[in-house]
């Protein structure tokens, strides 16, 4: 469910500006939700010690692989039914030393080296994360941690962490939040910035105001655009909710969706050229007022399982990417000149560079067979 305030209290009158709690709550027992909130008190009398091992109330255990970092699910025959590793989770490294359930069963995993706790559900999808990011709008930016290594449930859903290594005791209350009252909210979440895209790329994220008007999501070549094309004009709020629960289809906080190209495939007919872009959503009051955010990002262009040549932005780079040299069945690539201040340095005291500097994206790409990098040039 997405549920939406008004900024007015029970009387109908603006709140001021300022941070508020929300707090989710039911008659019924404990409640699941992904938002959660410090609670300030002294909990040093609560024992949380680490569990290795778990087991939920259908009799599936979840236990910590330490010489692999893994945590595995096994159903009551003993049976593994998956692992989470450092994929599930979304990051590079992945050191789970403890774990609990809640009562829905969803998993919690104390990480020690990253100082944090992830939270999963019971198919081992991730839901959350403690300390929450950055771009959670309703997030509780009090809650960090420092070399946690417990966490445990009390029968309301609420979250103790053992932090400090285990010198401080912290309580986090289960469907509480934190709503930041201002005037207008511009916000992009989605692309990411210098995300590398194509075809057709949703704009996701929160359009709001108070007196709000309308909202205008923009593009333009380069960095610094000095002309826009519209994509929407919207006389509606939108309002990101960060992530939808798995299992769900509804994704909120689509601000518009900018179509590339009509065609994604070659030819690549009535395609944007490739190189920078700059999105921009602008959200309006009725009293004039207004509030932008921007985003960069690299149009690129997709080269098949089957091959294909990608150009550079200024024509003088080639790419030639024969048959099954790409490690899907379609990826996304971009050449583009940088300025020689953007480029990595040569430290070679005997080489002088001479020419412009290429970037390829993405980073890191490794083919799967050799591939031809041409490079044109004159002799001035």
């Amino acid at each position: 469910h997405q549920i939406l305030w008004d900024g007015r209290d029970n009387n109908g009158q603006q709140a001021p500006d300022g941070k508020y709690y929300f707090q989710f709550s039911s008659p019924d027992g404990p409640i699941d939700s992904n938002a959660y909130a410090l609670m300030k008190g002294d909990w040093s009398s609560e024992t949380i010690a680490p569990k290795p091992s778990v087991t939920d109330s259908e009799g599936n255990s979840y236990e910590i692989d330490f010489t692999n970092n893994l945590v595995n699910k096994y159903n009551i025959g003993n049976n593994l039914l998956f692992l989470i590793s450092n994929e599930q989770v979304g990051v590079g490294s992945f050191n789970p030393i403890a774990l609990d359930l809640d009562i829905n069963d969803n998993l919690f995993i104390v990480d020690y080296n990253l100082s944090k706790i992830f939270k999963l559900n019971p198919d081992g999808y991730y839901l959350n994360e403690f300390p929450y990011p950055s771009e959670i709008q309703w997030a509780d930016k009090g809650i960090t941690f420092n070399q946690p290594t417990a966490v445990s449930m009390d029968n309301n859903g609420d979250v103790f962490v053992a932090n400090q290594d285990g010198t401080e005791n912290l309580k986090l209350a289960v469907g509480r939040g934190v709503i930041d009252i201002s005037n207008i909210t511009a916000e992009i979440r989605v692309p990411y910035e210098n995300s590398l895209v194509y075809a057709y790329v949703p704009i996701i994220g929160t359009a709001s105001a108070r007196n709000f008007e309308k909202y205008t999501v923009e593009y333009g070549y380069g960095e610094n655009p000095t002309q826009w094309t519209t994509l929407i004009t919207s006389y509606t709020q939108v309002f990101d909710d960060y992530k939808p629960v798995p299992g769900t289809f509804t994704i909120y906080g689509n601000l518009a969706t900018w179509r590339v190209t009509n065609q994604p495939y070659p030819p690549y007919s009535s395609s944007l050229p490739m190189g920078t872009y700059t999105i921009k959503l602008t959200v309006y009051d009725r009293d004039g007022n207004y509030k932008e955010d921007r985003v960069h990002v690299e149009v690129g262009r997709n080269v098949f399982w089957n091959g294909g040549t990608i150009t550079s932005t200024d024509g003088l780079v080639t790419l030639n990417i024969p048959y099954g040299a790409v490690a899907d069945d379609v990826d996304l690539f971009l050449i583009k000149p940088v300025d020689a201040d953007d480029a990595p340095p040569i430290n070679d005291p005997e080489l002088t560079l001479i020419g412009k500097v290429y970037e390829i994206m993405p980073a890191g790409y490794q083919f799967t067979k050799p591939v031809t990098l041409r490079m044109y040039y004159t002799d001035a």
